[in-house]
């Protein structure tokens, strides 16, 4: 139904409610796994490639949304969730590209060159920004942000050459964990097998992890 989206406006607006009703149910999950003000959580650490901490039974730090539950919950525990924001203020400080400060310059929350673009001023700019960084591919990004898979590859363009040093300085970061076999960051090094795999597939898996790993995504 996402794909029908991308041509069909009456399923699109299907495809947000059914996300929408999506999101309340997992509200729903939490509010019924809660036992005296709390909630016990099954967690499962290997879910996710880059090693982030997932719950089931009631899911919670899933990265596809639900924002609204971190207003229920004590603030002790926010470091549980994906920081879109956070991230691409660590990767600014470490790539120091210019144009990336300047466009987001004024709101961390925002990003004018974004804002300006015909084809992005309607996306979200931080969740855009990042399934670039992340290697996201351009089927799973047109059924994500609904748009057609040459909108999605002329997006990525522009975003690239808009941002050229970023994707210099990842591009670095990716073939020094290849040739290592681990990442290196803030919480110590990452290592995974498939980083020298012979398999490009593999390798490219390995290292989108990686970087989903460095920002705590």
């Amino acid at each position: 139904m996402e794909e029908l989206a991308i041509s069909y406006p009456d399923v699109r607006e299907v495809v947000e409610y059914r996300r929408l009703r999506k999101e309340l149910k997992r509200v729903d999950a939490v509010a019924l796994a809660a036992k005296g003000n709390k909630i016990f959580p099954l967690f499962n650490q290997i879910r996710a490639p880059s090693g982030r901490l997932f719950s089931t039974d009631p899911s919670l730090f899933e990265n596809d949304g639900c924002e609204m539950l971190k207003d229920c919950i004590d603030s002790a525990i926010y470091g549980f969730w994906s920081d879109r924001v956070k991230a691409i203020n660590f990767l600014q400080a470490e790539c120091e590209d210019k144009k990336l400060q300047l466009d987001r310059s004024k709101r961390r929350c925002s990003n004018l060159f974004m804002a300006s673009h015909p084809l992005m001023k309607e996306l979200d700019y931080n969740e855009l920004l990042l399934s670039v960084v992340c290697g996201v591919s351009r089927p799973a990004m047109s059924r994500q942000f609904m748009l057609e898979p040459m909108v999605i590859d002329s997006i990525c363009n522009d975003v690239r050459m808009r941002y050229e040093k970023l994707f210099e300085w990842l591009a670095a970061f990716r073939a020094d964990a290849g040739s290592r076999g681990y990442a290196t960051g803030p919480k110590g090094r990452k290592y995974l097998d498939g980083l020298k795999s012979s398999s490009v597939e593999k390798r490219k898996k390995a290292a989108d992890a990686v970087v989903r790993w460095f920002l705590d995504l």
